[in-house]
């Protein structure tokens, strides 16, 4: 079963994301990519689970919430809570968990719209 109030950490396995394992919050589940068929399947089947994927490494995904959006000729919709992303590969480095946090945090007050350039997708 899904666990909403969890964040994914989506890492690859060469180290570039060390900081962020070693400093993670209790609320962080790690999911490595990997080579192998193991690292793979598990990976996979997290991502199914969740009905999301990932355009970044490392990238945290969270559970969003429901906001308005705007489409062609300014027609108002509304856009379901779901999984979202934090693309960390694209803020500047050191990578930390307050700088990805305030990102969270920013878009939970003000949901970005579409696929920006930056952190969100």
């Amino acid at each position: 079963m899904v666990d909403t109030t969890k964040q994914y950490l989506f890492h690859n396995i060469y180290g570039d994301a060390n900081n962020l394992i070693a400093n993670k919050p209790s609320n962080v589940i790690l999911v490595p990519f990997g080579w192998d068929e193991e690292t793979e399947n598990n990976r996979n089947a997290i991502l199914n689970e969740l009905g999301a994927s990932v355009t970044c490494l490392p990238s945290v995904l969270f559970f969003g919430k429901e906001y308005v959006a705007y489409g062609e000729n300014d027609v108002e919709r509304i856009e379901p809570a779901k999984w979202e992303e934090v693309r960390v590969g694209t803020l500047e480095k050191p990578w930390n968990w307050d700088d990805i946090n305030a990102c969270i945090q920013q878009f939970m007050e003000e949901p970005i719209l579409g696929v920006p350039e930056g952190p969100y997708a």
